[in-house]
Parts: C-alpha cells; structure tokens; sequence
C-alpha cells in the first residue's frame, strides 16, 4: 500500500510503501520498503488538510498557503547489496533479490497565499475556554457535491473559500464570512441540488445550514441549531460541536412536510455527546446520547459502511437515521466505534496507542487511517479492528491520504526457495511413509485377528 502523511514537525510530507504486516516498532516485524521525506518547508508551513485525486493532490499549510502538486511515479532506485551465500556444490554466491516497485515525485504547478486571518479569532479568545491563544488554520478541504475540482476550504476564524482546480492551475472563485469560530465544515453531496449546501459550528456556535448559490458568489444561511434544555440542575448545557456528517434526507411520507427543510445529520460534541437532527423534526436534536462516563472530548467522526455508501466528501448514503455506526476519538488515546444509540461496540488500538489521534478517516470501506501525537502512522482493518500496518513518522501526523491499497511482491532469494522445495519434498516422503507404515500395521493386526478365530 502506499500512503502520504502530513507531518507537523518540519512541515513535510512523507510517503510510506509498504505491505500488510508492517510494524516499525518490532525490529523482528516486516519493515516499509521505503519511507521519503518531500516538500520540507518548516514548522510554520505545516500541512493542516490534504485533498487527492486523480493524479493531484491540494494541500492547506499552516502559514495560509494553498498548493496544488503533481504526482508522478518513477521506479525504484534499487540499493547495492552484499550477495548470500549459496549452498550449492559450486559454493557461489548470488545477489539477493529486491521488490520492484514505484515511488512519487511532487511537482509544484499553482498556489495560493495569505488566506488566513489571526484577528478575526481576537475576540473569540476572550471568550474562549481555552487557555492557549487561538491561531487561525484550515479546519476543512473538501470536494463540492458532484465536482471533484471545486473545492471548500473552511478557516478557524469563519472565511469560507471556494477554490478550483482547472488543468494545471488553481485560483480562488469567491470568499465569504461566516461566524467564528470553526471546528468544521461539511458539505452535503447526499443528493443533486441546485444550490451548495454545507454545515458548520464551533465552539459556542450551534449547527448551521448555509446555502451558496450556484456560480459560489452568495451565501445566506438557512438553518440554525437550538441547544438542548438545561440539565437536572437547571444549568444551561454547553455548546461545542466538533464534527459533522450528514445522511440521506427522510422518505417517510408520515413524516415528512415539503414546507420544511429535510435534512439529517449526526454531529460529536468535546463534550461527548452524540447528536442526531433531523430538521423536519425541529431545530432541537431528536437524541442527545452522553457517549462517555467522565465527558472526555471528542474530536473527529467518520462514518462506517461499504465504498457505495459513503460519499466523496464523507457522508452516509442511508436514511435510516437510527441505524449506523461511526468512528471517533478522543484526546486521550482511544479511537472508539459506536453504533446509533451510543453503545461502544469496539476500540481500534487498545494500548499500542499512547498519544491523542490528530487524524482519524474510514477509506473505502475497509480501512481506517489513524495517526497522532505519538508521531505513528497506523492502518487498521475497519471491521475487526486489526492493526495491518504502524510506521513512525518522526513527527505528529496531521493528515493522511492512500493512494493505493496494492501488496508488493516480495520475491525469495533462490538458495531459499530451494531450500524450501527441499523441505517440502521431505515432508512429503515423511508424510508417505508414515501412511504405509500404518498401513502396513493395519494389515498385520487384520491378519492375526483371522488367525486366532
């Protein structure tokens, strides 16, 4: 498989070849085949968000720069190696053999500069709960619906921007302001519609819906959020949604009305609290599920199913809102799966993580990438929670993104592999003549029998 992370130390990328089984951390484990440092550009042009397809990819770094890069593959440049030694009666010595196998290359084509904004979040900061000065950075990069090439781009501090890749190039198409600050931006590609439609909240910034029209120069909001009533002690319950994904829209007549807004999302709060909305039933969540005994905070979610089921821009294809599952994680070290009705059904990990995950995705519909302070890129099998591969990274992973899930073939020097015809061949005469023996003790022991009677 090949991956490309986003590393925050150096503000490089790194591409990671390598086969299921991988571990880095057990000397004895299949190591990658190759692990390449690209595009070092510092600390503070770190990769926040990274967005591929076809043969590019458009990364959003720290410093407020959007790139657009090609990829391109080239062979592998094999090492000089000492040969083995062969057994044979010659006692020659014969090269050991490498995987065959490509690497990338990143060429720059196009950029964009200075798209954040650190005043905007001045006055967010005084109200905030954190301790730590707010810094604006992309929260989100993600396709439109039904265009690969049109891309929103979310920041911190509320500016909205839809960008294009067209050929070799990509330019800024329109720039708005929505209210800070962001945790999230989700675009709904669930079904065709005429207009773009796109969710986003924050901390002390209910659910949104906002509409863009359809040449991306106007928004407006349509929808907003309404907090759940106070607790049993009457006090009002904090507000801090973290993530976002939407589902297909109702299809019960029943309940459904053509007057109302229909759509239905899910949402994760720091809070631990698992919402579910549907705006036809109003602008209060239909469940508020506590996912968490001690309110540990919650950061990401991605949504469980098949590749058909789950859209480009990280949706669910299903309208049975009480029946799904999903992934997220905590900012301690737990990467959890939960169903709809907030029941843990499975932990990815379970103590080889000792660092909060940064970046956690399902891909098509069989793996999870994880990465997090711990600086280890990890892939797990999504069903079973089977780790197939782990490789440092030196630096805390902000992103991730595969390419191609391909195993490489790894072939066996010929002194092992005729060793190892050897040893099946011995087997086989062990295996043959332990039948005849027994064989031959059968027809013994039958003969005696006739004998005595």
């Amino acid at each position: 498989m090949r991956l490309i992370v986003g590393c925050a130390h150096n503000g490089s990328i790194k591409e990671i070849v390598c086969n299921a089984g991988t571990d880095t951390s057990v000397q004895t484990a299949p190591q990658p085949l190759s692990v390449k440092s690209h595009l070092k550009e510092g600390a503070q042009a770190t990769v926040c968000q990274m967005y591929t397809f076809d043969d590019k990819v458009v990364m959003a770094r720290a410093n407020g720069s959007v790139q657009l890069y090609k990829i391109t593959k080239q062979a592998h440049q094999k090492k000089n190696v000492e040969p083995v030694e062969n057994t044979n009666e010659a006692n020659t010595a014969t090269p050991v053999p490498e995987p065959e196998f490509d690497v990338s290359q990143f060429e720059e084509l196009s950029s964009l500069t200075n798209l954040l904004d650190d005043s905007r979040l001045e006055k967010v900061f005084q109200k905030s709960t954190k301790r730590t000065k707010i810094y604006d950075t992309f929260v989100s990069l993600s396709p439109m619906a039904g265009s690969a090439h049109d891309l929103l781009l979310a920041c911190k501090s509320g500016l909205i921007y839809i960008i294009s890749v067209e050929k070799d190039a990509i330019k800024q198409l329109s720039r708005h302001e929505v209210k800070a600050p962001l945790d999230f931006a989700q675009v709904y590609d669930n079904t065709k519609t005429e207009s773009v439609i796109f969710a986003y909240g924050g901390e002390e910034n209910l659910v949104k819906l906002a509409k863009l029209s359809k040449d991306y120069s106007e928004l407006s909001q349509i929808w907003e959020a309404k907090n759940v009533a106070n607790d049993r002690l009457d006090m009002r319950v904090p507000v801090w949604p973290t993530a976002l994904r939407f589902l297909n829209p109702a299809k019960s007549i029943d309940k459904t009305d053509s007057s109302k807004l229909n759509y239905q999302f899910v949402v994760v709060t720091h809070w631990s609290h698992l919402g579910i909305y549907n705006t036809q039933h109003g602008r209060k969540p239909q469940q508020y599920i506590d996912l968490l005994p001690k309110r540990e905070s919650l950061a990401h979610l991605t949504m469980c199913g098949s590749a058909e089921d789950i859209t480009p821009a990280g949706n669910l294809r299903s309208d049975d809102i009480s029946n799904f599952t999903f992934v997220t994680a905590d900012l301690k070290k737990d990467i959890l799966r939960f169903n709809s009705k907030g029941r843990l059904l499975n932990k990815y990990g379970k103590g080889d993580i000792v660092g909060s995950a940064s970046f956690i995705q399902a891909v098509n519909g069989k793996y999870l990438l994880a990465g997090g302070l711990d600086r280890y890129c990890r892939v797990y099998d999504l069903e079973s929670s089977r780790r197939i591969a782990k490789v440092y990274v030196t630096g805390k992973v902000n992103c991730i993104s595969m390419l191609d899930d391909n195993e490489i073939v790894i072939p066996q020097p010929e002194s092992q592999t005729k060793q190892a015809q050897k040893k099946k061949k011995k087997h086989q005469i062990e295996n043959e003549t332990e039948q005849d023996v027994e064989e031959l003790w059968n027809h013994l022991e039958g003969s005696n029998k006739k004998a005595k009677k």
